[in-house]
């Protein structure tokens, strides 16, 4: 009986770790796939996942299983933020921060947490740690197909700063995260930059020009 229990145990494992590698190396490649546009109507495709994703996350982490844990958890994060899982985001990308090393990955899911206290105007001085932490993270991956998620992190630095009321940094922040989107090559990105920028410009006339060179990027991947 021990023999059969213990065979059987080890085939649920073995089921399970199939599991969890099928729905990160899917997700991944959706996310590598969508890049920027994972923000936008992208999103969908693996928000019809998310109960397959979370339970392959909620065994990696019980199984101290960073590899897997990051496949899973970065495209949960970005759907966490595209769909406003408020809650759930901010508790999963609690614990994976708690259980997981600094790694790239790790940095792009900070940066997604920074975002989404930031859109619900909680913590601002919470949201430029985990900006600031996730962008030195992603360094050593800049030319990967995670650039344009550094980008969004240099965004949230700006934005975190605006709300802290230190508008000198803001403004440089601000230019610093629209040149690193265009460099980077991606629309969503560039125009999502574009529209955050807004705030940190002292005039209507230069709003306008950010706000018309975004609203025409937009309307350019429509008609893709």
């Amino acid at each position: 009986f021990g023999s059969e229990q213990l065979l059987a145990t080890s085939e649920t494992r073995a089921t399970v770790e199939r599991h969890a590698d099928w729905y990160g190396t899917w997700a991944t490649a959706e996310l590598t796939r969508l890049r920027g546009g994972v923000m936008d109507a992208g999103v969908s495709i693996i928000e019809r996942e998310r109960p397959n994703l979370l339970a392959a996350l909620r065994w990696s982490l019980s199984e101290n299983d960073e590899p897997r844990a990051l496949s899973t958890g970065l495209p949960l994060s970005t759907m966490w933020l595209g769909r406003d899982y408020f809650d759930e985001g901010v508790e999963w990308i609690g614990r994976m921060i708690v259980s997981l090393s600094p790694s790239p990955r790790l940095g792009a899911i900070r940066i997604c947490l920074s975002a989404m206290l930031l859109s619900h105007n909680a913590d601002a001085a919470g949201a430029l740690e985990h900006a600031r932490d996730g962008v030195e993270m992603l360094k050593s991956a800049r030319d990967g197909p995670l650039a344009w998620l550094e980008t969004v992190g240099m965004s949230m630095q700006a934005i975190a700063l605006s709300r802290t009321g230190r508008a000198d940094e803001a403004r440089k922040a601000f230019d610093a995260s629209v040149s690193a989107a265009r460099e980077a090559g991606d629309l969503y990105a560039l125009a999502s930059n574009l529209c955050s920028s807004r705030v940190g410009w002292p005039d209507r006339a230069s709003e306008r020009r950010v706000l018309a060179e975004a609203t025409e990027i937009l309307r350019s991947l429509d008609s893709d």
